[in-house]
């Protein structure tokens, strides 16, 4: 049997709500909302901190989709109270399509969150540079090595996991003096580059050595000292 459902999803944290459709063939699926702004709050604060209502239950689709565009009106969407960023019958993926009323807005917010943590992140790392306490404190890179980086780095999507995992590293390194990263100290495999002979760890050989080192499109490769 076919449930047709409109339910609130509720932050524990912060009291927003989501208010959204489902049809499911058992109540206690687990379900919580796809939208965007929900499912980003629900990777940052964790399935345990919000909880599901359901409102109403119909037997047809049509009485669903009714239901939800009665509710989903003008205040939930532009207030902030709710994740909501679509009006009822429209559903948010849609709101990232040029011309929708809401795709400035909506494109500013997701914009703006992401300019945020950037400039957290950068406010970190100063702060580990002043206290001569970031790991390339001192050091210089050169023209090639900075186009390398640029280059292996250009494209790259990080995951929600990744970022998160960078972000505490650098949290805990700044509050905590004491803190050694558990990769610290740790050998690192070595190897030779076959243009400059210089033997480096894996890690550098892929971003400055072997194709991409830049004796390779010198005139002479250096002599292999011994």
């Amino acid at each position: 049997m076919k449930y047709y459902t409109i339910y609130k999803t509720i932050c524990l944290l912060n009291n927003k709500k989501y208010i959204g459709k489902h049809i499911t063939e058992d109540l206690n699926d687990g379900y919580l909302g796809s939208g965007l702004i929900l499912s980003n709050a629900i990777k940052k604060y964790g399935r345990e901190n919000f909880i599901k209502e359901i409102l109403f239950i119909f037997d047809n689709e049509e009485e669903m989709n009714q239901k939800e565009i009665e509710l989903i009106n003008e205040e939930v969407v532009k207030g902030d109270e709710y994740y909501n960023i679509a009006y009822g019958g429209q559903g948010g993926a849609i709101v990232l399509k040029p011309g929708h009323q809401l795709y400035d807005e909506v494109c500013k917010k997701i914009s703006d969150a992401a300019l945020n943590r950037s400039e957290s992140i950068r406010r970190i790392v100063k702060d580990l540079h002043v206290q001569k306490r970031c790991g390339m404190y001192g050091k210089k890179q050169s023209e090639h090595q900075k186009d390398a980086v640029s280059k292996a780095l250009t494209g790259r999507a990080h995951s929600d996991e990744h970022r998160k995992n960078h972000y505490t590293s650098l949290m805990r390194t700044l509050k905590d003096p004491n803190y050694i990263h558990p990769n610290k100290g740790k050998p690192k495999p070595k190897k030779e580059c076959e243009y400059c002979h210089k033997t480096i760890d894996n890690g550098n050989y892929k971003k400055y050595h072997g194709e991409r080192c830049k004796l390779k499109y010198e005139d002479y490769v250096q002599p292999h000292s011994t």
